[in-house]
């Protein structure tokens, strides 16, 4: 961030984004919308889905898709633009992406075209679902997450169904963004945490409407007969897949960290294949796998230079013998076929990811050293491997119903 760019997100902070001038615009924001949406109605034409950023994001791809797998019946997707998601042909027929970006962009007010918009999309729809993800208690943009909760509140108000899915809850949540929540919550919408760390943190802040859940890519249900190995020329024996996180890469330096991680991983007699799970402004995981790459060198590693396909990681995934990643999707990715994932934490969200599978011991946090204890968790889960498998395995059912619950009585 630019001086510039500081001075200026100061300067908001003691002014426009004040927390009680905050309050005052979302109020003056909700009767404007109320006066635009006077005739709006539930009805059966479609559900409407406000995804996530998306944009070069395996996770959050994932993630619509599972909704998408999941629920019958019409649905438009609210995206930011027009290449963020991909709607799988499959479901071209029934599903439609609607380009909304006022709606979820980050200003400090909704335009009352903004709100005329989502009216718009909202009439005649049997309800609204949010995917919360980790966007939502202002840990990126408080903006960005006060808006999508905003459309939750409103929808709720106007007697729509509505649900906030599968996210989770920091433990320190913008003031603005918790108050945002508590309203959308008073006015009936429903808040599905995904993980048992998040609900306790929202049932003790005194949200309403709080369901137990999991992650949405656990719901996953497409399949992908892409060919690996026609791509990863040579790769024959076990192997790890590796990510390095773009967005850790911005606080700490992870070349000599992953050098120490592959080396362990030659030790166990396994090949890498160096895996990209971001590729974006603000978080690019390619230059740092390729950093990585060219670090490590060797006919046992393999780097992938593109972005996969949800259904082509899950894949990759199933045939690994342990995942080390810094992107928390990654790792459900792995989880979901009972492989284990040593993931390196961030806002405390994969803590509450591993409860659910009672492993935390697969937790490490992304500081200097952190090489070394990835090092030790990997000896431990290569030296037990078949008991680490197995609980995982014992734990998925419990999981992928909890999951479902995402989706219960949609349209109904």
């Amino acid at each position: 961030m630019t001086s510039a760019n500081r001075i200026g997100k100061n300067l908001r902070s003691k002014t426009i984004d004040e927390p009680r001038l905050f309050r005052w615009r979302q109020s003056m924001e909700w009767r404007l919308f109320r006066r635009v949406a006077r005739a709006v109605k539930p009805g059966d034409k479609h559900h409407v889905l406000v995804a996530p950023a998306g944009g070069g994001n395996v996770g959050d791809q994932a993630m619509v898709e599972a909704f998408i797998e999941n629920v019958a019946g019409p649905i438009v997707v609210v995206a930011r633009s027009k290449g963020d998601f991909t709607i799988p042909c499959d479901f071209g027929g029934r599903v439609s992406l609607a380009i909304h970006s006022a709606l979820i962009t980050g200003r400090a007010m909704h335009s009352s075209s903004a709100l005329a918009e989502l009216a718009q999309v909202l009439d005649g729809s049997s309800g609204v679902s949010i995917i919360g993800a980790d966007v939502l208690d202002g840990a990126y943009s408080y903006r960005r997450s006060v808006q999508r909760i905003a459309i939750a509140t409103y929808a709720s108000r106007l007697g729509f169904d509505t649900r906030i899915l599968g996210f989770s809850w920091n433990a320190r949540p913008d003031v603005r963004c918790a108050e945002a929540l508590m309203a959308a919550s008073a006015s009936g919408a429903r808040l599905y945490l995904r993980d048992p760390v998040s609900s306790q943190r929202a049932r003790s802040a005194g949200f309403k409407g709080v369901v137990d859940a999991a992650d949405l890519v656990f719901s996953a249900r497409s399949r992908s007969g892409h060919n690996w190995h026609t791509e990863l020329l040579g790769l024959a024996g076990p192997f790890a897949v590796l990510n390095v996180s773009g967005l850790i890469a911005q606080k700490v330096d992870q070349v000599d960290e992953y050098i120490e991680i592959v080396n362990a991983l030659r030790n166990q007699g396994l090949g890498i294949v160096l895996l990209p799970h971001v590729s974006r402004l603000g978080g690019d995981d390619l230059p740092e796998c390729q950093q990585v790459y060219r670090a490590v060198g060797g006919n046992d590693v393999w780097l992938v230079e593109r972005l996969p396909q949800p259904a082509e990681v899950r894949n990759l995934t199933r045939a690994a013998s342990v995942v080390i990643t810094g992107r928390m999707h990654l790792a459900i990715m792995a989880l979901y076929n009972a492989v284990p994932a040593i993931a390196l934490s961030t806002q405390g969200k994969v803590a509450g990811l591993m409860k659910l599978f009672g492993s935390e011991e697969l937790v490490v946090e992304p500081v200097a050293g952190f090489g070394e204890q990835v090092t030790t968790v990997l000896e431990a889960v290569l030296g037990s491997s078949r008991a680490f498998r197995t609980r995982l395995a014992d734990k998925l059912p419990a999981v992928r119903a909890l999951s479902a619950k995402n989706f219960e009585d949609i349209g109904a």
